[in-house]
């Protein structure tokens, strides 16, 4: 006979998925410092951790959306929307990161681009974490 699926709670979800969330930050923050470095020079340092600090509140907020939200995963097709709602702040921090370094407006078109994009690979991948095991 099969083990019945583990309980879980609210909290353990939510640190489940925060816990991913500052991790891609982290990724993000060396990755896109780096960026803002090369392109803008050492006086940019001020506007790299305004880059930094802006990724991690956005890994927290897309860690806090999927935990929140891993009750209502069932099908691949609800991983992928719910992801795409997740990486809605993900986009919003690609497009702080061009703002800042380009000093252009906010393109809500990439921000929306980059959710689905981003989106679509956090909850396919979402899925295959969560997914059963036949």
């Amino acid at each position: 006979m099969a083990d019945p699926p583990p309980q879980r709670s609210l909290t353990a979800d939510l640190r489940w998925r925060i816990g991913g969330g500052i991790l891609y930050a982290a990724l993000y923050s060396i990755v896109g410092g780096g960026i803002v470095l090369l392109r803008l020079g050492p006086p940019a340092l001020g506007r790299v951790l305004g880059v930094v600090a802006v990724y991690f509140v956005s890994g927290l907020a897309v860690g806090a959306v999927l935990g929140l939200m891993r009750p209502l995963g069932a099908s691949r097709a609800r991983c992928v929307a719910i992801g795409v709602l997740a990486a809605l702040p993900l986009g919003l921090t690609v497009g702080t990161l061009f703002t800042i370094v380009d000093g252009q407006r906010l393109d809500w078109f990439g921000v929306v681009g980059v959710a689905v994009l981003c989106g679509t690979f956090i909850g396919v991948s979402w899925w295959q974490s969560i997914a059963p095991r036949t």
